[in-house]
């Protein structure tokens, strides 16, 4: 036992105030918020420590969705993560991040080589993560913009704006307003996330 002088507290039966047990207002608290307490470790116990639980959420990846821009129809690949406890049916929705890759990246880059979702679980965010390619989330393509640098029919910036954050409200259990939805990116991703903000709400 260390420190030595916590050898009487072994016994979890006792009433002393500020002693941590198993299904009290403190533990219960805890959990309720993904944090696990030492107390219930198989091995050596730790009765003053809780650590944050990284419990999973889900990913939907690849889902095809298509929409239309000025008339022009275009098809494209999402792949959206919902938090531990997402539910559509949630009295108070859930807020949106955008999550935006940089030039010739993935949307499953955010999955394999970052921590986002660990931050989702914890403020209990939706993640929507657009394949885009080659895009600079552009508004416009140029007359002589060539074919291997359009990530599709669409302009990337506008595909994101008015079809990808539609779908996301429509379908899913988030805000609509722009108060509660986040944006951000990488390398060209963060051009996109400088962007969308002035034209969309």
């Amino acid at each position: 036992v260390q420190p030595a002088e916590g050898r009487p507290y072994l016994n979890r039966r006792m009433d002393q105030p500020g002693m941590i047990k198993k299904g009290d207002v403190c533990h219960k608290a805890f959990e309720k918020h993904g944090w696990r307490w030492g107390g219930l470790w198989r091995t050596v116990k730790d009765y003053q420590h809780f650590e944050l639980h990284d419990i999973k959420g889900t990913w939907r990846r690849n889902k095809t969705i298509s929409g239309r821009v000025d008339g022009v129809r275009g098809t494209g690949r999402i792949s959206v993560f919902t938090p531990h406890g997402y539910s559509r049916t949630r009295k108070e929705p859930f807020r949106l991040l955008v999550a935006l890759h940089g030039w010739r990246g993935r949307a499953s880059d955010w999955e394999k080589r970052s921590r986002i979702t660990y931050w989702a679980n914890k403020y209990q965010y939706v993640i929507v993560a657009p394949d885009m390619g080659t895009s600079i989330y552009e508004r416009a393509y140029y007359p002589e913009t060539r074919a291997r640098f359009k990530w599709g029919k669409i302009p990337g910036g506008r595909w994101v704006g008015e079809v990808v954050l539609s779908h996301m409200r429509k379908q899913y259990n988030v805000y609509k307003t722009r108060a509660r939805t986040g944006v951000f990116g990488l390398s060209t991703g963060g051009r996109g996330a400088a962007l969308l903000p002035v034209y969309y709400r």
